[in-house]
């Protein structure tokens, strides 16, 4: 069995380009973020604070999404978190204050915990015993290629823009 035996299971292909632009997305703003955040009036430490948020949202809130996904449908949970993910990108874009940022980053957190938890739960589901260690094997190389890729475009957007 190979990784591309994996790639051939109906439906997983979706799950993988949503688990990279999910990396990718929160990639992309962290050569940009500093910036960002002086221009709101930020200090280092709120700083460090924009870029907590989002993980302390993630821990709080994944298991309540792990949750969800059970009782309401994994693809739900996953099409709510994508499209909460999208929209907050949307709010902090606009973000005129600090505090603005910050409850964009918060609101990023938070739907970014129903995403990956949901992806998990169908990679298990559409994936066989045998295929599900390579399925979680690409899994995270496809999250390192979102951030690997992501900081990368974000650094040359912030060399135009600085």
């Amino acid at each position: 069995m190979s990784f591309k035996d994996v790639l051939s299971v109906p439906g997983i292909k979706p799950v993988f380009f949503t688990i990279f632009m999910v990396a990718f997305g929160f990639g992309v703003i962290l050569p940009l973020l500093p910036f960002y955040a002086l221009s709101l009036g930020a200090q280092p430490f709120e700083l460090g604070v924009l870029t907590a948020t989002f993980a302390l949202m993630q821990l709080i809130f994944g298991p309540f999404f792990g949750k969800l996904a059970d009782k309401i449908g994994r693809r739900k949970v996953l099409l709510i978190g994508t499209a909460g993910f999208a929209v907050s990108y949307v709010v902090f874009a606009f973000a005129d204050s600090f505090p603005m940022a910050l409850a964009a980053r918060a609101i990023e957190g938070f739907f970014a915990a129903g995403i990956f938890p949901a992806c998990l739960s169908l990679l298990s589901d559409f994936t066989t015993e045998h295929q599900r260690g390579r399925a979680m094997g690409l899994m995270g190389m496809t999250f390192s290629l979102g951030f690997i890729f992501g900081p990368a475009i974000g650094g040359l957007a912030a060399s135009f823009s600085v």
